[in-house]
């Protein structure tokens, strides 16, 4: 089952504490990151925004980005809830 949804689930060990983050501001790597809204969406990795195109809702993506924004520039924020990010 390697690669599969519920290997990488299984993979987190436990999550500590969840935080929907609706600021474009700098946060501590999470663990991964629950898409609670389904859309296009530019994460914050190693320096660098990467767009995320057409993510299914329900989602957990084992990524650990620092930020998070529904524009290419990092400046609009997306909605409290839309995105989770899992400690």
């Amino acid at each position: 089952m390697s690669g599969s949804a519920i290997a990488v689930v299984r993979g987190l060990g436990s999550v500590d504490k969840a935080v929907s983050v609706s600021t474009t501001s700098e946060q501590a790597k999470p663990k991964a990151v629950y898409v609670g809204v389904g859309d296009n969406y530019y994460f914050y990795l190693s320096g660098s925004w990467v767009l995320f195109s057409n993510v299914i809702e329900g989602s957990i993506l084992p990524i650990r980005p620092t930020k998070v924004a529904s524009d290419s520039g990092g400046s609009s924020a997306v909605d409290a809830g839309d995105i989770v990010f899992l400690y």
